[in-house]
């Protein structure tokens, strides 16, 4: 692992860390190895952008626009995580 991936590893960490449930460090790092196990660098880099409560999918956008990820792309990167069960889905409000 590169130290670019590292730091997303424990960037992802840190922001776990900030959820309801948390995500502690810990001095053997294994949180560390769990997260490489389960994210690639990718999906760790969107997650870092997730909140805990579902989002529609332009209000996450917002936060990529810099990235130069394009709406489309986002959401086949969400709809994956989603089907791995790293993300929840909120029902979505018709009329």
């Amino acid at each position: 692992m590169n130290d670019t991936n590292k730091d997303v590893y424990r960037r992802l960490q840190e922001h776990l860390n900030n959820m309801p449930v948390g995500f502690p460090a810990t001095q053997s790092g294994v949180e560390i190895r769990v997260l490489k196990h389960l994210f690639t660098p990718e999906d760790a880099e969107v997650a870092l952008h997730l909140k805990f409560q579902p989002e529609p999918l332009k209000k996450v956008y917002r936060r990529f626009k810099k990235s130069g990820i394009t709406i489309k792309e986002l959401e086949q990167k969400l709809d994956e995580m989603y089907l791995k069960g790293f993300i929840n889905r909120g029902s979505r409000n018709i009329g």
